[in-house]
């Protein structure tokens, strides 16, 4: 049967949806029946010609309704960006009805000459919701009681840790300085006050995490020597304090990395440790770590023993130690204060890792508290496992390796370094050579294509080269490669934005040192300097540098984290993020284009730039898209309608940045 325009009418007028499209100025030059009554008019062609202000008087809608959804199809014509929006108005029979709308801009050859609706009354659904949230409502108050709780806590760690941690730390500084006997006396007591306060919330915190199931069990890469290390840095001020000996011990077979969950490892470490700490007025405390059983060549059962030479703890009260809020000695003696919670998060954790906990003590004597974990070695420790990511481990004599603390922060000026950065990412660029030229004085080159590095290399000695793998006409990849055909010698640090475990194996295979994921910051340039060129190697990037990633994905400007990237230079963040605002609409424009000719390479090729761009940038919102949408574009035989979505995702994103960015 041949579909002719009066058949089309009438499919279209008998559909409960109401359907409509428009010209470029938003007046209505076809709807069905459903639209045209709804909006009170009585046929189709008493419809056509108005738009929102003329329905706006009909039904006697405010001017702010009328504003609202006039702007919002002005937006779709003028950026050619679908929405889909859930809007409230009333209509002809005098009633508020709710519709979810799907809006598109109709698109003839290359000019978007209106856009088409289609609006759904979704009115009879939102009251069921409703009646449903009604009779939820005693459920709900319980709920939403158990939320301020946790809302309490969560205020609590970020208003009252971080400023009373400040203090603690402040106050053991200034008593460590102080000649005067007095005073120095009086700031210890004020430093140790601060201190309890901090263990208290710490210990409050982490209980209510952990009974509040938040805390997931994660299987991550764990830098065992690092932690320890930032462990025994973290209690030097309270041992020193005490004039106590705080000791770290580690036996050689001990892998420093295993696959374990790292906030547990670090909260087990750190409660035994602060525990006799408290508990120890004279002597010493000593971290341990051993090896109790190798089970095969990638499974050992980690031994983690934390002795002290303090009071003690009775026979009698041992069994109990574990229980929450229990304490060995009562808090209104005054002598230990705390909160009692501390033994039983350990005891928690190490349970959660399949673990055993056991004391060996008495009053008077000390105490010895033994963990025994099950690890899985990472294949970074295997013993013959050729990676050349591996770090040297140092060791001080046949059994034990006693790390010293990474001291990377104290060099600063590598004014006498070559340093050539290969990225072709514009404001990569621009946030790169701050943090190497400007921040860290190396001698700094650029260049822009992997041709253009293979001549510079050619030309000039550099003692490092941060290789970015997406590069335009050579990947980084295949760069490396070349040099690595007359130079075996100078450190090359790849920089990606793609998951680093998917590639690392293809950069040790040709010849690369070291991989970092974007953004490149000043902690993790600093750290890899330190690492290669002056041979630090017990330096983890991974595990002991701060990485600045995007806390919240629905952030659309972070400046604040454009500014940590760039080391709080804010007049180079500023100067950033307008070359940002400048390429985006190039980046919209060449994004249509390539949609529009279901060029899948490019739109891939603009995805992945656009997100690296907008990780510097700290445009959260927008690198997740970007990312999505680059995700979906790398098979290159995918079809343009699976894409679509994304697609709109990512030009959406674009005209929110630039309107927040006006708005700055």
């Amino acid at each position: 049967m041949k579909l002719t325009k009066d058949l089309l009418r009438k499919i279209i007028n008998i559909l409960p949806a109401h359907i409509y499209w428009t010209d470029k100025d938003t007046k209505i030059v076809g709807a069905n029946l459903t639209q045209a009554i709804n909006f009170g008019c009585k046929d189709v062609e008493s419809c056509l010609g108005k738009d929102t202000y003329d329905f706006a008087k009909i039904l006697g809608w405010s001017k702010e309704t009328a504003d609202s959804l006039h702007k919002e199809h002005l937006e779709i014509i003028r950026t050619g960006v679908g929405k889909t929006v859930e809007s409230t108005f009333k209509l002809a029979d005098g009633l508020e009805h709710t519709y979810l709308s799907y809006k598109e801009p109709l698109i003839i050859g290359d000019e978007t000459t209106g856009f088409v609706g289609i609006s759904v009354d979704i009115t009879d659904r939102k009251r069921v919701e409703e009646e449903l949230i009604k009779m939820r409502a005693a459920k709900e108050a319980a709920e939403l009681a158990n939320e301020i709780k946790t809302q309490f806590i969560q205020n609590m760690e970020h208003d009252l840790r971080t400023p009373a941690s400040g203090v603690t730390q402040m106050l053991y500084n200034l008593a460590v300085k102080e000649n005067n006997l007095e005073q120095k006396e009086t700031l210890q007591k004020l430093a140790n006050a601060s201190q309890r306060l901090l263990d208290l919330l710490n210990e409050i915190a982490s209980f209510d995490k952990i009974t509040s199931h938040e805390i997931q069990v994660l299987a991550q890469k764990v830098d065992l020597y690092g932690i320890a290390n930032n462990i025994i840095e973290l209690e030097t001020a309270v041992a020193l304090n005490k004039k106590l000996d705080l000791q770290l011990e580690i036996a050689k077979d001990v892998p420093q990395h295993v696959i374990s969950d790292k906030n547990r490892i670090f909260r087990i470490f750190l409660n035994l440790i602060g525990n006799a700490l408290k508990f120890t007025n004279e002597g010493h405390v000593k971290l341990s770590l051993s090896i109790a059983k190798q089970i095969d060549n990638q499974h050992c059962i980690l031994k983690i023993a934390v002795s002290d030479t303090g009071i003690g703890i009775p026979l009698h009260m041992q069994h109990r130690i574990y229980e929450r809020f229990e304490r060995a000695t009562p808090t209104n003696k005054g002598m230990y204060p705390g909160s009692g919670l501390g033994l039983s998060i350990t005891k928690q954790f190490i349970e959660d890792l399949k673990g055993e906990i056991e004391v060996e003590s008495s009053a008077g004597k000390g105490t010895i508290f033994t963990c025994l974990l099950p690890c899985t070695i990472s294949l970074l420790d295997i013993t013959n496992y050729d990676n050349i990511f591996r770090q040297e481990i140092p060791t001080k004599n046949e059994n034990i390796y006693t790390p010293s603390l990474p001291q990377f922060d104290t060099k600063t000026d590598f004014s006498d370094k070559k340093i050539l950065l290969v990225e072709d990412d514009e404001i990569a660029q621009m946030s790169s050579r701050i943090i190497l030229a400007d921040n860290l004085h190396t001698n700094f080159s650029l260049a822009k294509t992997g041709e253009e590095a293979l001549k510079m290399v050619r030309e000039n000695n550099y003692d490092l080269i941060f290789m970015d793998l997406g590069l335009p006409d050579i990947i980084g990849s295949d760069v490396t490669l070349a040099i690595r055909k007359t130079n075996k010698e100078t450190p090359i640090v790849a920089l990606t934005a793609h998951d680093k475990a998917l590639i690392r194996d293809i950069c040790r295979s040709v010849g690369m040192n070291d991989l970092l994921a974007k953004p490149l910051n000043i902690q993790k340039a600093k750290a890899v300097l330190h690492r290669w060129l002056l041979k630090e190697k017990n330096i983890d990037v991974d595990s002991n540098i701060l990485d600045y990633t995007i806390s919240n994905d629905n952030q659309i400007i972070d400046f604040e984290l454009c500014k940590k990237i760039l080391n709080g230079r804010e007049d180079i963040a500023k100067q950033l993020w307008q070359v940002f605002a400048e390429i985006l609409p190039k980046y919209l424009q060449d994004l249509k284009s390539a949609f529009r000719k279901t060029d899948i390479t490019t739109l891939y090729d603009l995805s992945h730039k656009l997100r690296g761009a907008a990780t510097y940038s700290g445009a959260s919102k927008l690198r997740v898209a970007a990312s999505n949408l680059c995700a979906a574009t790398k098979p290159k035989k995918v079809k343009v309608a699976d894409i679509k979505e994304l697609y709109n995702v990512v030009c959406t994103e674009i005209t929110e940045v630039l309107e927040v960015y006006e708005t700055l």
